[in-house]
């Protein structure tokens, strides 16, 4: 898994989130530069989204939920001609306030993932009538990502994980 087809970052991904856009400009990206190896052996990074920013643009423009989507590609260096499969999978979901965390969308069955993989992590906010309750300080959700290959019957899985914390 890299962020690209030649260069860029091995086993790593980008992921963007849909309210960066203006006039949200949520920040919280990863561009793959981020990704370290934790003592499992994993490659791992942290998407930091400031809770207060979502707050505010949750109250103001009654945005009640946000999706952060991955994107990759699936190196190849063998012969033949491989299937492949995107999957995101939630590790582990921490989101106060009654928040709750899901997967959307289908994963990509492309060897170029680079304009998403196809499925997102959806957080959706608490609403009351006109009040909107997005996740609080200290939240998190950890999701794996995973891209598999297939040749002959034999499967090759590359994942990385990415915590979304809200700081």
């Amino acid at each position: 898994m890299a962020t690209g087809a030649s260069g860029n970052y091995d086993n790593a991904c980008t992921a963007t989130n849909d309210l960066m856009v203006s006039p949200f400009l949520i920040a919280g990206a990863l561009n793959g530069s981020e990704f370290s190896v934790n003592a499992q052996g994993i490659f791992v990074a942290t998407l930091d989204i400031d809770e207060a920013a979502l707050q505010s643009v949750a109250s103001n423009h009654a945005i009640d939920r946000i999706d952060i989507t991955p994107a990759g590609y699936l190196r190849w260096l063998g012969g033949g001609s491989p299937t492949f499969v995107w999957s995101l999978v939630i590790g582990s979901s921490s989101l106060s306030n009654s928040n709750t965390s899901s997967i959307v969308g289908t994963g990509s069955t492309s060897q170029d993932a680079t304009s998403g993989m196809g499925q997102s992590l959806r957080i959706q906010f608490v609403t009351a009538g006109k009040s909107i309750t997005s996740p609080a300080s200290g939240d998190s959700v950890v999701i794996a990502v995973r891209g598999s290959s297939t040749l002959n019957g034999v499967v090759s899985t590359a994942k990385v994980e990415i915590t979304v914390n809200f700081v």
